[in-house]
């Protein structure tokens, strides 16, 4: 018999308190800004280099 993924209708992760969710938005926030920091680090040079 197929073990029922289903049968445990239970979550199972706790859900993430205040403090977790400060610490995840501003972890999202910075990978944000380091990723358009590269884009525009690499646009730079492009431009600078190439053009």
């Amino acid at each position: 018999m197929a073990y029922n993924v289903r049968h445990s209708k239970s979550v199972d992760h706790v859900p993430a308190t205040g403090a977790e969710r400060t610490k995840n938005l501003l972890r999202e926030v910075l990978v944000w800004v380091v990723g358009l920091g590269v884009m525009y680090a690499v646009y730079w040079l492009a431009r600078r280099f190439l053009f």
